[in-house]
């Protein structure tokens, strides 16, 4: 597999400035690690059935047929959950979004999937304006044989059409992995006639001559699904594999947003975590749950890229982080106030860091070249291992006034 991205955007745990919602046309947000779209990771589907758009644009997909579901698969891909397709499974996104491509210039669909098998015609995600494959206006297969090729060769791909009555044409590209993750993306420019396919952040394949140039028909889809065909008169082109995040826009992402949206999902999906946590659990604060430590980056101080976020925190609460160089464990009086998980001289980030706001978490990046004092101003250096926890306000109920999360130990290349 390909990782090409490089590191611009901040993942604040399950919220983030880089998420896809904050750019303009976001119509669909399907998070496999987020199902119940509750803004915190893993869960189920919503009542049992349904997959909840993040997008805000009732967009949520769902399978009333028990046999028909895809399951949810806890820490499945880089600790995070994900939605596992049989060959039988497929669900189909609410009528309420039917217009989301409906008379528009261009559009970007995002998926991040793999499949363990060479099944031909598997279809990840599908907009259909008709009764049938051969009105699909846009979508997202693996060993696609549907349609007319217009540029590239390979195992998976991108296609549609701009009107009703245009007839179905397909960029490929490259050869799959199986049974690994692999990020795509592709660019449906009706107005220009192009149709891009990007893999893992770079240009696969590009088709000058998809359409004739113009907006998308004024007709609604009649179906939206994911791990099938979105025919509706008959179910074929079923999806064998894991589909972990689709993100659509109704517009073309300029390269820069298009960028955006693609480290976003390179940093949450093919990352990996950073640091061991220790001093677990914290205790409970008062929403119910410990808050927890994260961090996100890399190891190399040369890198010097490192966030650290701390999640699952009371809103609205006012905290900061803590470092040391060494671990420790002193329980606060009452049991209430959580632990202290830092030992010897200890340092504060006083800068930098933010109230908790409506995502229950703060972040901080990490300076690696100052490291607070106490523990000494010399930066940072390969081989060492340093110690972090974050302190927060938690004045609603009992009598704590403040809590810890747990320990992060994040050793240094």
């Amino acid at each position: 597999m390909r990782h090409l991205l490089p590191f611009l955007i901040v993942l604040s745990g399950i919220a983030s400035a880089g998420d896809p919602d904050t750019l303009p046309g976001c119509v669909l947000w399907l998070d496999g690690s987020d199902v119940d779209g509750d803004d915190v990771e893993g869960g189920s589907f919503a009542s049992g059935t349904t997959w909840v758009d993040r997008s805000g644009n009732g967009a949520s997909a769902a399978q009333l047929t028990a046999a028909r579901r895809p399951q949810v698969v806890p820490a499945a891909w880089n600790g995070r959950s994900i939605v596992r397709f049989d060959g039988n499974d497929f669900m189909d996104v609410l009528p309420g979004a039917f217009g989301m491509l409906n008379g528009v210039n261009g559009a970007t669909i995002f998926a991040v999937a793999s499949t363990p098998v060479t099944d031909n015609n598997q279809r990840v995600f599908m907009v259909s304006n008709g009764a049938n494959s051969g009105q699909t206006r846009a979508g997202l297969a693996l060993f696609d044989q549907f349609g007319t090729s217009i540029a590239g060769i390979g195992d998976y791909g991108a296609a549609g059409r701009r009107l009703d009555t245009d007839g179905f044409q397909r960029v490929e590209g490259g050869t799959i992995n199986l049974g690994a993750l692999e990020q795509y993306a592709a660019t449906f420019d009706y107005g220009a006639g192009e149709l891009g396919l990007y893999v893992a952040g770079a240009l696969e394949t590009l088709g000058t001559s998809f359409q004739t140039p113009g907006p998308t028909s004024a007709t609604d889809s009649l179906n939206i699904r994911l791990g099938a065909d979105a025919a509706l008169n008959a179910l074929r082109g079923e999806f064998t594999g894991d589909l972990a995040e689709v993100i659509v826009f109704d517009r073309v992402l300029s390269n820069a947003e298009r960028v955006t949206v693609e480290q976003y999902l390179h940093l949450k999906w093919f990352t990996p975590s950073l640091g061991v946590n220790y001093c677990t659990p914290a205790v409970i604060n008062s929403t119910g749950s410990p808050a927890s430590l994260s961090a996100a980056g890399s190891s190399l101080v040369a890198a010097n890229d490192v966030t650290l976020t701390a999640d699952d925190l009371p809103q609205n609460s006012f905290g900061y982080f803590l470092t040391s160089r060494m671990p420790g464990f002193v329980p606060l009086p009452g049991g209430s106030q959580g632990n202290i998980c830092l030992g010897g001289d200890i340092g504060r980030y006083i800068t930098n860091v933010a109230s908790s706001g409506d995502g229950g978490c703060l972040v901080l990046e990490i300076d690696l070249t100052s490291m607070p004092q106490p523990t000494g101003s010399v930066p940072a250096a390969a081989g060492e291992t340093w110690h972090f926890q974050a302190w927060f306000r938690d004045s609603v109920g009992g009598l704590a006034t403040s809590n810890f999360t747990d320990g992060l130990a994040v050793s240094f290349l």
